[in-house]
């Protein structure tokens, strides 16, 4: 579980620092701080999706716990996020 959200973390990141790359250019100062903004968006961005996404996964293990076979019943039929995705 930890290695899962490690690695999507990190693709996350690597993704954000392509897009960053690519609008990252040389110019004005208002530019450099459209670039500043768009990398704390971008952080911001990723850090909610972590958290979201390990808040997920603690969730399920207690609702696990918690409820036992139901859960996992329910679990089995839905999607966690987004319908018909994941």
């Amino acid at each position: 579980m930890v290695v899962q959200l490690t690695i999507a973390a990190w693709l996350a990141l690597e993704a954000g620092l392509m897009i960053r790359d690519r609008v990252r250019g040389k110019g004005s100062a208002a530019r450099d701080r459209g670039t500043l903004r768009l990398n704390i968006i971008i952080t911001a961005a990723v850090v909610a999706a972590g958290v979201l996404i390990h808040r997920i996964f603690v969730e399920e293990a207690v609702l696990t716990e918690v409820t036992g076979r139901a859960y996992t019943d329910d679990a089995a039929r839905t999607k966690r996020l987004v319908p018909g995705l994941w």
